[in-house]
């Protein structure tokens, strides 16, 4: 006669699958109902920028070096640049079958009920939460940034349960598309992900050496794509932007850091004074129109952009202490004023009470915890990649959400929706692993 435990180990899987199909069915009406029948009407001057690279379409050179990095642009391509009730269907889908691959490795990979039943109602509980399901109603690049991090996570996951060639081409290949998908995306992976996979290359010594061989291919692959996307990023002239808007609205109002960046050439005069606490959107497009700044918008195109990226090294602290300031608000943001179809009202904010980190007390806590459980995994054996796995995404987030912060000054909460759903998820599977 069976015992509790073997009834839970033979119909346990199949009512997981049953209720995750079912509370997947609520989540979809739930966040697409409100506005079906409008047809999901576009709000943000953003879209319009996506949808003209998508209507260039792959098959054009433009395509893969325009206004935006072509992750987005191609999915709408593929499914129709101007029907967006299929874009946001199709969105919806990606982000349901992201998490439900994620759950279904954290299930085959926990090695006890209790830890996979918590890890399970975690995550699910991540995903439903409005603050990262409502940018599935929206033409913006959001929710394939978001969706494509943790699709990464979980492929990486299913790697380190089981490594193999065939897993590896997987996780690369889901990382690739993340990184597509925001030029931010870049460093996180160039400074965390790829030293990573070719450490492991050399040092993993019980690794198998094809294993091994696909992660030294694999990372050159992504620094690849990184390249790709630097090249891109400059004949485009698309970073001009978040440079502009930094120094009005940070740089300048800070007379250090005015006056570094004036030792590295910014042109500084009255004019470009009397702009301060502005960005490029204000003033009637002054910062991006006026001839007097001419000068100041050329070094924003060129040098600027190099001392920017300098400065988020050298200058960390003075970054850092911006960040600090405004973390605490937005962990705890549901960006309600993002919210044109009532997501925020159909989803709760938290399941049952579930939640991630909301301050920055949590996140600091909950990152001390996940800092102490992937040091216990890596002590072990059986789940010493997973460890590792986890302890890179945790990386890899935190450095994701620094230069997605100190990266542009405006609409930094939109920003930071991508890196805040991976150091959620990430921070939850390191926990539930320990």
């Amino acid at each position: 006669m069976d015992g509790p435990g073997d009834h839970v180990r033979r119909h346990g899987p199949t009512a997981l699958l049953h209720l995750g199909a079912i509370g997947a069915a609520v989540f979809l009406v739930r966040v697409l109902g409100a506005g079906w029948f409008d047809g999901y009407p576009v709000f943000f001057p953003d879209s319009s920028s996506f949808a003209a690279v998508a209507e260039r379409g792959p098959f054009t050179g433009r395509f893969w070096f325009d206004q935006r990095p072509i992750g987005f642009p191609l999915l709408m391509s593929l499914f129709g640049a101007g029907d967006v009730r299929t874009i946001v269907v199709v969105q919806s889908l990606l982000y349901v079958g992201a998490f439900a691959a994620l759950l279904i490795v954290v299930v085959k990979a926990m090695g006890t009920w209790p830890a996979r039943i918590v890890g399970v109602l975690w995550i699910a509980a991540l995903a439903a939460q409005p603050r990262f399901a409502l940018w599935n109603t929206h033409v913006l690049s959001e929710s394939t940034s978001l969706t494509a991090g943790i699709a990464a996570i979980a492929a990486w996951w299913w790697f380190g349960r089981a490594p193999t060639v065939r897993r590896t081409w997987v996780a690369v290949g889901a990382t690739v598309w993340w990184l597509l998908t925001r030029d931010s995306d870049v460093v996180p992976y160039a400074a965390v992900v790829a030293p990573a996979m070719l450490m492991a290359s050399w040092r993993w010594r019980s690794g198998a050496t094809d294993v091994r061989r696909a992660l030294r291919a694999g990372a050159v692959v992504g620094l690849a794509v990184c390249a790709y996307l630097s090249v891109s990023q400059d004949v485009s002239d698309r970073n001009i932007y978040p440079v502009i808007n930094n120094v009005g609205q940070r740089i300048l109002p800070d007379a250090a850091m005015t006056s570094w960046f004036e030792d590295r050439g910014l042109p500084l005069d009255d004019e470009l004074r009397s702009h301060t606490g502005r960005h490029a959107f204000d003033d009637d497009l002054a910062l991006l129109e006026d001839p007097a700044l001419a000068e100041f918008r050329a070094w924003a195109a060129g040098a600027g952009q190099r001392w920017q990226v300098i400065s988020f090294v050298v200058k960390a602290p003075f970054w850092l202490g911006e960040m600090g300031a405004d973390l605490g608000p937005l962990l705890a943001t549901d960006h309600a004023a993002y919210d044109e179809f009532g997501v925020t009202r159909h989803l709760p904010s938290a399941v049952l009470g579930i939640d991630g980190p909301r301050s920055t007390r949590q996140l600091w806590c909950w990152s001390a915890g996940a800092a102490v459980a992937v040091a216990l995994a890596l002590r072990g054996r059986r789940l010493r990649v997973l460890g590792v796995v986890t302890g890179v995404a945790l990386a890899a987030s935190f450095v994701d959400l620094y230069l997605s912060y100190v990266g542009d000054s405006l609409e930094v909460g939109r920003h930071l929706v991508g890196p805040l759903s991976r150091l959620s998820v990430s921070l939850v599977l390191a926990v539930a692993l320990g």
